[in-house]
C-alpha cells in the first residue's frame, strides 16, 4: 500500500488511528507493518553487536523494530530461549515494553533482563532469521543485531510511527475486492490525496532477482581470487620441491617412497587449511556451513596437491641425483 501526501494535519492522529484499526481488522487480509527506529543502549557495553550509526559525541545507536501482530504471524519467527509475543503484548501497554533480541545479543542479555530501564527481554531469536519490508526497501533484512518490539495501538502511540506503519504496510490477501474498499475508506477519512496498490509478488521477484545478481557477482569475484590463490599455492609447492631436491633425495635414499614425500609436502598445507577452517568455524557458528567449509577445504587440499604429486611421482631416485649433480 503506497499513499500520497496528507490532505490535512487537522485531526490526523484520530484519522490514522481509525484507518490503522480498520486495516488490522479486515476479514481476509493481514497487514504486515513495521517501523525501524534507533536507541542508545546505556546500561552496558555491547561489544560484538553491530550498531547502525555513531553520532559526533561517540554515542552508538542500535536498531529496534516495532511491528504489528500480523507481521509476526506471517514471518513465523522462532526463539532459542524465552517466548514470542502474545495478544496481550499488542493490546496493553506495560511499564516495561517486552522485546525479542537478535541472536548476537545472547551473550549480553538473558530472559528477564531489562534494557535502559524501559524494555524487558522475553525471548532470544534463533540465528538466521530475516524479514522483508518491500514498502521501504528491496533488501533482505537480517535480525541478528535487531531488537524487536510489538507496536501497541493506544492513545500513547507515536503518530509518526503509526503513519509509517500504515503508509508503508503490506496487505496480504487473496480477495481483490478489499482494495477498492480500502481506497474508499482512506478517501472518506480524508487522509491522503492518492492511494496506490503494488503487487507484493512483483516486489518479491525484483528483490529475488537483485539478490541473485549480487550473489553471482560476489561468487564470481571470490572465484577469481581463489583461482589466483590456488595458482600461487601450487607454484610455491613446486618451487619448494625444486629447492629441496637434495633433502628429498636423501629421504628417498633412506627408504622413503614417493608417497612419503607427498605426505611430507601435504601436511603443512593441511595444517594451514585446518587453522583457517577453525577460525571460520568459530566465526560462523552454523553446523551446516561449518561442515560445508570443511569439505571445501579438503577439496582445495586435493586440488593443490595434484600437480606437486605428479612432479614427485614422475621422478625416481636417479632423477633426483642427476638433477643435483647438474645443479
Amino acid at each position: 500500500i503506497v499513499f500520497g501526501e496528507r490532505i490535512s494535519n487537522i485531526g490526523f492522529f484520530d484519522k490514522i488511528t481509525t484507518f490503522y484499526k480498520y486495516l488490522t481488522s479486515l476479514d481476509g487480509g493481514k497487514l504486515i507493518a513495521c517501523d525501524k527506529r534507533f536507541i542508545e543502549i546505556t546500561d552496558q557495553s555491547l561489544d560484538g553487536v553491530s550498531y547502525d550509526f555513531e553520532d559526533s559525541s561517540g554515542r552508538k545507536f542500535y536498531p529496534i523494530l516495532f511491528a504489528s501482530k500480523d507481521f509476526f504471524d506471517v514471518f513465523s519467527f522462532s526463539t532459542s530461549a524465552g517466548r514470542l509475543f502474545t495478544e496481550e503484548d499488542f493490546e496493553k501497554r506495560k511499564e516495561l515494553l517486552p522485546v525479542l533480541l537478535g541472536c548476537n545479543y545472547s551473550h549480553k542479555y538473558g530472559i528477564g533482563d531489562t534494557i535502559n530501564g524501559a524494555f524487558l527481554v522475553i525471548g532470544l531469536l534463533d540465528s538466521g532469521l530475516f524479514y522483508l519490508d518491500p514498502g521501504k526497501s528491496e533488501n533482505v533484512i537480517n535480525l541478528s543485531n535487531m531488537i524487536v518490539a510489538p507496536f501497541v495501538m493506544d492513545e500513547k502511540a507515536d503518530p509518526t510511527m503509526l503513519s509509517n506503519l500504515t503508509g508503508f504496510g503490506t496487505l496480504i490477501t487473496k480477495d481483490d475486492s478489499l482494495l477498492p474498499q480500502i481506497a474508499q475508506k482512506a478517501q472518506k477519512l480524508e487522509l491522503f490525496d492518492d492511494i496506490e496498490f503494488i503487487l507484493y509478488s512483483e516486489q518479491l521477484q525484483r528483490i529475488t532477482k537483485d539478490s541473485v545478481t549480487l550473489i553471482m557477482i560476489e561468487l564470481f569475484s571470490l572465484g577469481i581470487i581463489l583461482f589466483f590463490c590456488m595458482i600461487c599455492l601450487i607454484t610455491a609447492l613446486i618451487n619448494y620441491i625444486d629447492i629441496q631436491k637434495n633433502e628429498l633425495a636423501v629421504h628417498l635414499l633412506c627408504g622413503a617412497t614417493p608417497f612419503d614425500l607427498l605426505v611430507r609436502l601435504v601436511v603443512p598445507l593441511f595444517l594451514l587449511l585446518v587453522v583457517s577452517w577453525i577460525v571460520s568455524a568459530i566465526t560462523i557458528k552454523e553446523t551446516a556451513t561449518i561442515v560445508a567449509s570443511l569439505f571445501f577445504c579438503c577439496v582445495l587440499l586435493l586440488i593443490a596437491a595434484v600437480f606437486p604429486a605428479m612432479r614427485i611421482l614422475r621422478r625416481s631416485i636417479s632423477e633426483f641425483y642427476r638433477e643435483n649433480e647438474n645443479d
